[in-house]
């Protein structure tokens, strides 16, 4: 992760994995404050893998 190792000599695993979950959590979050048509539409444009990912987990899409 160059963001870390920029200012972190050495990276661990921990430090990767905490970042990770954080980010995936505030994804979350942000996806989770849009109206049930703006999660529609960000599907439309994220990634297949992902949106498949999205649509098959236990994330709310409104629909």
């Amino acid at each position: 992760m160059s963001g870390i190792g920029h200012v972190y000599g050495h990276v661990t695993a921990e430090m990767v994995r905490r970042v990770l979950e954080t980010l995936q959590a505030r994804w979350e979050l942000s996806v989770s404050q849009l109206a049930a048509a703006e999660r529609r539409e960000l599907l439309m444009i994220v990634p297949l893998e992902l949106r498949e990912a999205l649509t098959q987990g236990d994330f709310d899409l409104g629909e």
